[in-house]
């Protein structure tokens, strides 16, 4: 849930500590621009080594540390918001990104290996504009939106001269545009009448699997894109 400049307060600085080594620290400022304007600013950074160690049963030997997963519970990130007013405009920004260490992952992954992970980032852009107009209210907003799952999974690998590590990256990547214009007005005795319009446009929907060591190679290259447009009444 996000804050309005004039929500937020005055500056802060904040710095959080936790279990399992969490640590945050957040910055917030908020600063009128003017008569008509406004602006905030919040940033995040974390970090935390998660539980451990865990104990998996089933991988209870010798070669698999006798089910003992160390150090493989990690994550760290990052969030930065932003949001400007400005009469009837408000622009909104969002950047965040998190990568996460995973205990057991998908597959028969190599056990307590760190370099099987996730790494996920969003970002989001908007410009929104509301009026008054006669007897009810517009609203039109447009924006960038774009998420980006990635994952590196190293599997193990027999080879004539030993064993080796197979490394596979996997991404699932959107980028898309959009645009909504709708108007709400209050019909007497019947109550809110709205009606719009809204479309998208994929700049980018890919899917994709490839092994980057020992051999290089494609498993899925996909990128099929959509367009879509609604118009809607309620």
């Amino acid at each position: 849930v996000t804050k309005t400049p004039e929500e937020a307060g005055p500056p802060a600085l904040t710095a959080d500590a936790g279990s399992y080594g969490e640590k945050k620290t957040q910055i917030m400022v908020s600063e009128p621009l003017g008569k008509h304007a406004s602006f905030l600013f919040s940033g995040s950074v974390f970090n935390n080594a998660g539980e451990g160690p865990l104990s998996f049963p089933e991988f209870n030997t010798p070669g698999n540390n006798n089910g003992q997963a160390l150090n493989m519970d990690s994550e760290k990130g990052y969030h930065f918001f932003a949001t400007l007013l400005w009469r009837n405009w408000t622009f909104t920004a969002v950047l965040s990104d998190r990568n996460k260490i995973q205990p057991i992952s998908w597959g028969p992954t190599i056990f307590n290996d760190r370099g099987t992970q996730l790494m996920e980032s969003a970002g989001y852009v908007e410009a929104a504009y509301q009026r008054e107009l006669a007897r009810g209210t517009l609203d039109w907003r447009t924006y960038f939106n774009a998420d980006h799952l990635r994952g590196r999974f190293d599997y193990p690998l027999d080879t004539p001269t030993g064993t080796a590590v197979e490394d596979n990256r996997t991404f699932s990547e959107s980028d898309w545009i959009g645009s909504r214009l709708s108007y709400r007005f209050d019909v007497s005795h019947l109550g809110t009448f709205t009606a719009g319009a809204e479309g998208t446009i994929d700049l980018r929907a890919y899917q994709g699997s490839i092994d980057v060591e020992p051999v290089p190679m494609v498993f899925v290259d996909i990128d099929k894109r959509d367009r879509t447009l609604a118009f809607f009444l309620q």
